[in-house]
């Protein structure tokens, strides 16, 4: 398992392959053949056989058979949770530093001349949404200060109304 962000070639990589797995529902099988012997094999209802005839035998068969037959499933919610979790950082971020943001990940995974090595990546991510922290507090704190500008001049244009009303007032 890599830690590194999963590369868009190998995102399609694995909706190929999940495209081109034979349809499910998949189900793990337990055959009990007595003396001892027991086989564990995945099978499919769309098609009417045994997908995997034998999982390997050993302490982990009966939870590797249920494994196998549950990625039918879980590969294309992980697929799909992985496109909402990426359209949502799209979302959350303004468009320039999501490109920066996606800049630094091609470069981590090769998609340019001389990229591809993956050193720093993280840091530059980090230092990405400092800076995008930065710019959030900054903005925050330019309507603070616009909001309060336009407090300054109601009350002011209020005081001037006020002025000229007793002036008037007085001749």
């Amino acid at each position: 398992m890599s830690t590194e962000p999963m590369s868009p070639k190998r995102l399609e990589g694995i909706r190929a392959r999940e495209a081109a797995a034979t349809p499910g529902p998949w189900e793990s099988v337990v055959d009990n053949h007595g003396h001892g012997q027991v086989d564990v094999s995945v099978w499919s209802d769309t098609i009417g056989y045994y997908l995997v005839e034998k999982v390997a035998s050993g302490s982990n068969h009966f939870a590797d058979g249920a494994f196998i037959a549950g990625a039918r499933s879980d590969v294309p919610d992980l697929v799909a949770e992985v496109d909402r979790l990426r359209t949502a950082m799209r979302l959350s971020f303004s468009p320039s530093l999501y490109l920066e943001i996606q800049e630094v990940l091609d470069k981590a995974h090769g998609s340019g001349e001389g990229d591809g090595a993956g050193a720093g990546v993280v840091a530059d991510v980090w230092l990405l949404i400092e800076q995008r922290d930065r710019a959030r507090a900054e903005n925050e704190r330019l309507r603070s200060g616009i909001a309060d500008a336009i407090r300054d001049v109601d009350v002011q244009a209020s005081w001037h109304q006020t002025l000229q009303q007793l002036i008037a007032n007085q001749t």
